[in-house]
């Protein structure tokens, strides 16, 4: 792993994700390193010598920045982690994004993160400040030969579990983050029956081959699934029908759940060849369900 002290030109960066106005990411790169990681292909990593998951750049000159550039900016809420995992292992070293929500609540500007990591459990009480702190955690359960192929440095989903218990526990505000959900490779329900009680708000995001790298991930996982299921999965994103029918038979049983369960849900998939863009409403006007 290969880590690089550097300094950044600003801390908050205009977003189009309509979670916030601004977005912090206070490293660059990620050591846990998911194959199936869209920023992957982002054009900062792309240029890099280093596989991903290889190197983590640390913003070392960050939290002073970001105090000096709130006296001129006044964010109505802040996204920390769209193209970094703010709470990798490497946090407990350099303690960046813990810095940042210091500054943050000190201002009383909200804070959105976006996390897959059980270290942030350590740091929950530091997110009380405002009730309009949100956490968006990832979790999905897939059998251990799969999951430890696509994403080896990952919590396993029963640790990922015991976090979403504690963030239930803090009365910090959470989404579930279902995804990438992998068509015929994942399960929607076998997921939901091993979350904890207390979850409002899922969403499940089918993985985008677009953007992301479907060949790569199949000659990954060929050791590990079955090839019919393989080729069901290339039949699926090759051709626009089948594709369209699974996602609209994925919509009806995510409704039915909703019911079931009683949270709210939504089904997100991306747009062919973007991501992130204002078209993705992330969390509808108040009063809208969804």
């Amino acid at each position: 792993m290969e880590i690089n002290r550097i300094k950044t030109q600003r801390a908050l960066a205009p977003t189009q994700i309509s979670l916030a106005d601004y977005v912090i990411n206070p490293y660059r790169g990620c050591s846990l390193g998911c194959r199936f990681c869209y920023v992957r292909f982002n054009k900062n990593v792309v240029k890099r010598k280093q596989a991903w998951g290889e190197f983590v750049d640390v913003k070392e000159n960050l939290p002073l920045l970001l105090e000096q550039e709130l006296k001129d900016i006044s964010p109505k809420r802040v996204l920390l982690g769209s193209t970094t995992e703010v709470f990798m292992p490497e946090e407990e070293r350099f303690c960046l994004t813990s810095k940042i929500i210091k500054i943050l609540a000190k201002n009383t500007i909200p804070v959105v993160i976006l996390t897959r990591s059980p270290l942030i459990e350590k740091y929950l009480p530091l997110l009380c400040y405002s009730l309009k702190n949100k956490i968006y955690f990832t979790f999905i359960k897939r059998p251990l030969k799969i999951s430890q192929p696509l994403e080896p440095k990952s919590a396993s989903w029963q640790r990922r579990r015991k976090t979403l218990k504690a963030i239930i526990k803090a009365g910090i505000s959470l989404r579930v983050h279902i995804g990438p959900f992998i068509p015929f490779l994942d399960n929607l329900d076998e997921v939901l029956k091993v979350m904890p009680e207390g979850i409002r708000e899922i969403e499940v995001e089918i993985f985008n081959p677009y953007l992301g790298n479907w060949p790569e991930l199949r000659k990954i996982l060929t050791p590990f699934a079955d090839a019919p299921l393989l080729q069901n999965i290339d039949i699926l994103y090759s051709q626009k029908q089948p594709y369209n029918e699974f996602c609209q038979e994925l919509k009806y049983s995510l409704e039915r759940a909703k019911k079931r369960y009683g949270f709210s849900g939504r089904l997100l998939i991306c747009p062919r060849s973007k991501f992130y863009t204002p078209d993705i409403i992330y969390e509808p006007p108040a009063g809208n369900p969804f």
